[in-house]
């Protein structure tokens, strides 16, 4: 065979076994770890909605702040790994619109890299001005399961509607990511566009606020943001804490703030942090959060997480099996939203697979076996002694000293919270207590919760310590 025929039949050969796009995408994460800690890896790439276009990969994002995160961190790593593996594939990084799309909502933002490497975006395409009230019709008091973990926040949130901007202004609700904040936040919103028909009611995310003032500063209309912000009779806020570092939309935030509470307008905002713990904004915006009454959300205890999925389940049309509950509920137990994903992943399987939902079949979804490590009392303990400068062994005693009885106290809660163990398995931890107790220290600190925002706070901050430290074992 002559060279030059050799030549055309190796390029015919290249071009017959050349990688699809899908197994290219496969071979460029594979390469990710030498180029990112699994930390950013996790963040952003194991959680992307990602498809495949012809010989383009698109990269999905939920919003502006994921998009600019990939854009700045991600892109050009995706961007050197191509070209070190001489891939022939394009990127396109789209922001995934919560609601449908029309051709011209502006909604959606795209970019790609060129075939010599990566360029730098112009950014993303921002949200114009929308009629939209930005309710979800699916999220009502009606279907929101309480428990001791947010009757607090349930209740004042009811107490607004059939009131608002009378008491309760503004309402600083915060939690944990995934525990309820959002549906309790669409449901007044619908609870006060029902029983008040003329009421404007505005819920919007703090991105979407962000994205709405970017465009009409683009484009010279600013008067048509302030007249939306501005007219309306209750404004409903989520994921506050994402204005962290936009000055711009801190400023504009600030003002819109201070125009609707003069004019006693109802405020309600929610974040996954205490405002103290919101990084880089303003202190006049920080202390405008602080004006009102702060209320939180506790992750869920064992009783509570199950009476969910009972719920779910049923709306879903099933009879779920009190085991399989059980389990679901001791595994997945800081996050509600990621316990109704694994339930619907569960019904998705039984269903495909057509098996029964029982535990065999949770095992082999999630590949676990019934180890399910939970906190260790002892680390609740050398956490509640350091807190209060109490030591275990005055905790363990038989000591009625208030300085000693509230940590005590505090203890039963956090253990029967986090544990899931019985009341004579907590007393025999803190020094051989009868379960009865254990069992009055825990409905005291319920109890108190309910009416001392200073309790609240502080076995939020307690919750968030152990958390931390990645309580496992028993």
């Amino acid at each position: 065979m002559s060279s030059e025929s050799h030549f055309r039949h190796h390029r015919r050969r290249s071009s017959e076994d050349q990688p699809t796009t899908e197994q290219t995408w496969s071979q460029i994460k594979s390469c990710l770890p030498d180029h990112l800690d699994q930390a950013m890896i996790g963040h952003y790439i194991d959680s992307l909605d990602v498809r495949f276009d012809g010989d383009t990969v698109v990269l999905e994002v939920p919003n502006v702040n994921y998009y600019q995160g990939l854009v700045d961190h991600i892109l050009p790593v995706l961007g050197t790994i191509r070209s070190q593996l001489a891939a022939a594939i394009h990127f396109s990084i789209q922001i995934r619109p919560r609601h449908p799309v029309t051709a011209d909502s502006g909604l959606s933002g795209q970019q790609n890299l060129s075939e010599c490497g990566p360029i730098k975006p112009q950014g993303p395409v921002f949200r114009k001005i929308s009629d939209d009230t930005g309710m979800d019709k699916r999220y009502t008091f009606d279907n929101y399961i309480k428990g001791s973990s947010n009757q607090f926040s349930y209740a004042i949130c009811q107490n607004i509607v059939q009131k608002p901007g009378a008491t309760y202004n503004p309402l600083f609700i915060y939690g944990f990511s995934g525990l309820g904040k959002t549906h309790l936040l669409h449901a007044v919103g619908n609870a006060l566009s029902e029983k008040h028909p003329n009421y404007p009611v505005i819920l919007t995310t703090t991105d979407n606020f962000m994205s709405e003032l970017i465009y009409c500063i683009r484009h010279n209309k600013q008067h048509k943001f302030k007249e939306k912000y501005r007219q309306c009779s209750a404004l409903l806020v989520d994921d506050i804490q994402f204005i962290s570092g936009k000055k711009a939309t801190q400023e504009e935030f600030f003002h819109v703030f201070n125009f609707l509470y003069e004019r006693k307008v109802q405020i309600i905002i929610t974040s996954d942090k205490y405002p103290h713990e919101i990084s880089d904004i303003e202190e006049r915006l920080r202390n405008r959060f602080e004006w009102g009454l702060i209320s939180d959300i506790q992750p869920p205890d064992q009783e509570h997480r199950m009476a969910i999925l009972y719920a779910k389940a049923e709306h879903l049309g099933l009879n779920l099996d009190a085991g399989v509950a059980e389990y679901m509920a001791r595994r997945w137990s800081k996050n509600i939203r990621e316990l109704e994903g694994a339930l619907r992943r569960l019904v998705a399987h039984a269903s495909f697979h057509n098996r029964p939902m029982n535990l065999e079949l949770v095992h082999e979804v999630f590949h676990t076996r019934d180890t399910s490590a939970k906190p260790n009392i002892q680390t609740i303990l050398e956490t509640i002694s350091r807190h209060y400068d109490v030591s275990i062994e005055e905790i363990r005693s038989s000591k009625r000293l208030r300085k000693i009885v509230l940590p005590r106290q505090v203890g039963f809660y956090l253990a029967r919270q986090l544990t899931g163990a019985s009341f004579p398995e907590i007393g025999q931890a803190f020094g051989g207590k009868d379960h009865s107790t254990v069992m009055h220290g825990v409905k005291k600190v319920t109890d108190s919760m309910v009416a001392d925002k200073d309790l609240r706070m502080e076995l939020g901050r307690l919750q968030r310590m152990l958390s931390q430290r990645g309580t496992q074992g028993t």
